[in-house]
């Protein structure tokens, strides 16, 4: 349930409420943190909302290391809602440029949707 390196990915949708399916758009698909001391945890919420005509269901949210915890609703977003998601790094043990990378797994008609977190962790 953790991510690690990934390239970028970005996407967007139009607003168009009268798909019968639920359309996830995130606000934002990284955040830059720049420098990070090793040890401190750090978090950004990355806001989204449902433009789609049904309920947004996020059905799992894969990382593939530790350091990296999402934080999200697991209740349906009905069309038209907005929602936040916290990610948290936490940079013990950590040591250079590091980017980690979340996917998030929906029934959303436009996919699966990769965010990322990038930051330089200094001793």
């Amino acid at each position: 349930m953790y991510g690690c390196k990934a390239g970028e990915e970005k996407t967007t949708v139009e607003h168009n409420t009268s798909v019968s399916e639920a359309v996830i758009e995130f606000s934002e698909l990284e955040h830059d943190f720049g420098i990070v001391t090793e040890g401190e945890k750090v978090g950004w919420y990355f806001k989204y909302k449902n433009v789609g005509g049904s309920d947004l269901l996020i059905s799992n949210v894969i990382t593939t290391c530790g350091c990296t915890a999402p934080h999200y609703s697991k209740k349906p977003l009905a069309a038209g809602g907005e929602e936040v998601m916290q990610v948290i790094f936490d940079s013990n043990g950590k040591s250079g440029k590091e980017i980690k990378n979340v996917k998030i797994e929906s029934n959303a008609k436009n996919g699966a949707v990769n965010l990322k977190l990038i930051f330089e962790v200094i001793n």
